[in-house]
């Protein structure tokens, strides 16, 4: 791999070539306090830069193990997934408009020839960029995976949303299954959407969890024929779940992985009396 890191992260190259300077010229110990003051200093600085620190890399000179994960993809692919999502959909509305009024809501895109293509492409592709985010959660920090189940679990229920669209005129029972798949996937959006705006401790994103309730209502109210507006609720409890989803769950999957001063300080130990 040579010095690539070092020309790909030129903050992080300057900072060991520090260090190491420092070791012709200190003992073990002052090194490793020298090592500690860096990681302290410097932490916040990488996740500017879309780097994150961890412990399990070695590089020549340094006592423990130190690496770098690129997380910046994560946040690319979760906006991939909600951008293919919406618009696609938002294709197959300007395709058939008739839908704004209708009981069946999204559903009702599966069932015409001019906007099936499209219908199955928005949910097939928002599945393969939310798995390319959990893919790279994991493949960053195995310490990741429940967020990235998060991901996974939701692609599995945008998988039997689509799959019973087109077996829910079969008969009714195969209809209740269809819808009760639908609002189980919302319920479910929507218990992430509070654990994430309480986990991410920042309540100035409330307005899009408010969004994504008046949304989730209008749909509840549909499904209750009371009014019939599914797709508009669908489609604003959507847009609130997505924006969330790529504001907020990028930054708690970054907090989660960013290792904690204890963690480093144990570990750079553990590597200098390895070395």
């Amino acid at each position: 791999m040579g010095n690539d890191w070092i020309t790909r992260y030129p903050d992080l190259g300057s900072i060991l070539e520090d260090l190491l300077k420092d070791v012709a010229s200190s003992d073990g110990r002052q090194f490793q306090a020298l090592t500690r003051r860096s990681f302290d200093l410097d932490r916040m600085k990488f996740m500017e830069r879309g780097v994150v620190c961890g412990l399990s890399r070695s590089f020549p000179g340094l006592p423990g193990k130190v690496i770098y994960s690129d997380m910046t993809g994560l946040k690319k692919y979760l906006w991939l997934s909600q951008v293919s999502l919406v618009g696609l959909l938002l294709v197959c509305l300007l395709l058939m408009p008739s839908v704004l009024t209708s009981s069946g809501g999204a559903s009702d895109f599966g069932d015409h020839a001019n906007t099936l293509v499209p219908y199955i492409l928005s949910f097939t592709l928002c599945m393969g960029f939310l798995l390319m985010g959990a893919a790279r959660q994991i493949e960053a920090d195995q310490g990741l995976r429940p967020r990235a189940g998060l991901l996974i679990v939701l692609c599995a229920f945008e998988l039997l949303v689509l799959l019973s669209t087109f077996v829910r005129h079969i008969n009714r029972t195969y209809s209740e299954i269809h819808d009760f798949l639908g609002v189980a996937m919302y319920v479910y959006e929507y218990a992430v959407s509070i654990w994430l705006v309480v986990r991410h401790g920042n309540f100035k994103t409330i307005p899009f969890l408010l969004v994504e309730s008046i949304g989730s209502s209008i749909g509840l109210l549909s499904l209750l024929n009371a009014v019939h507006f599914l797709f508009i609720g669908q489609a604003v409890g959507a847009i609130g779940f997505g924006l969330l989803l790529v504001t907020i769950y990028p930054e708690v999957a970054e907090r989660d992985h960013l290792p904690t001063r204890a963690n480093t300080d144990h570990n750079l130990d553990q590597g200098g009396r390895q070395e």
